[in-house]
């Protein structure tokens, strides 16, 4: 069959969903997907390669392109035009085309049947929420266990984690393996303390049940806020300096600019320039009273980095269920 050789490159679209048939391609090279967008989302319906033809299902009810097609890999395509292939369709027999005509309509059914259920797929997760979900809703799940079951070991209050990943596995309907990385960000950031002890195992030590319900509720927030609200994590440092520099000194209700400055640049063993406090104010970590003093918490300040270094390991993981 004579047909005309062309060649595309990766990512460069073949044709696209809606575009008039012209004939079909059959692939002699390279590798392509098929695929359709609905709503942003990008459904894809495979891929083909070397041997196999591309286009076919036009060809028959002269209808537009059903979906589109790009290039994965580079492609060299041998196009078979329309005219060319009526000369052989008027060849095939009336009840055989009319069994292939039927044989189509029905896969163009399955076809958007895979795309309504990919709709539909990405929906439901938009509803179930992203990572920072998950670890606000584990967050609170936490502070109400230790709420409840947090013991006195020798003076010193504890909760044992053992079973806790799997109780989480139940409750958020989520793979043990995922929720065990949620909480390792509570961990790494610093938010829990881990610590082994001979009868209970691996117990949280001193268990602040508030602080992980609060969490929860930050991290909920920082959801919706998309970061929009975080310090820069350049900031960090300068903002834990501030918080220990004023622990040493004594927390007091306001301090002057230059107490700031000073503070600061005897923490962090160098001068500090007043960009610093600027950046501060904008972020909200201290706040001008209007008569020249700066107001803050080192425990807001301490809390907060905390509260942000989790959510942002959590942002990392890939959602699962």
């Amino acid at each position: 069959m004579k047909g005309e050789t062309v060649s595309f490159a990766p990512n460069q679209i073949i044709f696209r969903e809606g575009d008039v048939c012209n004939g079909v391609f059959f692939i002699q090279e390279g590798k392509i997907e098929v695929f359709r967008e609905r709503d942003g989302l990008l459904v894809s319906f495979g891929f083909q390669s070397a041997g196999e033809v591309l286009g076919t299902l036009s060809i028959f009810t002269r209808e537009s392109r059903a979906a589109s097609a790009k290039a994965v890999t580079p492609v060299n395509l041998l196009h078979v035009n329309s005219e060319t292939l009526d000369l052989g369709i008027k060849s095939i027999p009336v009840w055989a085309l009319a069994l292939l005509k039927d044989t189509i309509n029905r896969l163009k059914i399955v076809d958007e049947r895979l795309v309504e259920s990919k709709l539909l797929e990405k929906k439901l997760k938009g509803r179930v929420g992203t990572s920072l979900h998950h670890g606000a809703q584990m967050a609170v799940f936490l502070g109400s266990l230790m709420r409840l079951g947090s013991i006195d070991e020798d003076g010193v209050q504890l909760f044992p984690l053992s079973g806790f990943v799997n109780r989480c596995e139940g409750v958020l309907n989520r793979r043990a393996e995922y929720l065990q990385q949620v909480f390792d960000c509570f961990v790494s950031s610093g938010l829990l303390k881990i610590v082994e002890n001979k009868k209970f195992g691996s117990c949280i030590s001193k268990p602040k049940f508030a602080l992980m319900e609060d969490f929860g509720v930050f991290c909920n927030l920082a959801q919706k806020s998309e970061f929009k609200d975080f310090a820069s994590t350049k900031l960090y440092p300068f903002m834990s300096a501030l918080g220990r520099a004023v622990k040493k000194s004594g927390e007091k209700d306001g301090y002057t600019l230059e107490e700031l400055l000073k503070l600061l640049s005897e923490e962090m063993g160098r001068t500090v320039s007043s960009d610093i406090v600027t950046q501060f104010q904008l972020v909200g970590a201290v706040r001008p009273d209007g008569k020249g003093l700066f107001s803050f918490k080192s425990t807001t300040i301490s809390r907060r980095i905390v509260f942000e270094g989790t959510c942002r390991l959590i942002r990392e993981l890939e959602p699962r269920d």
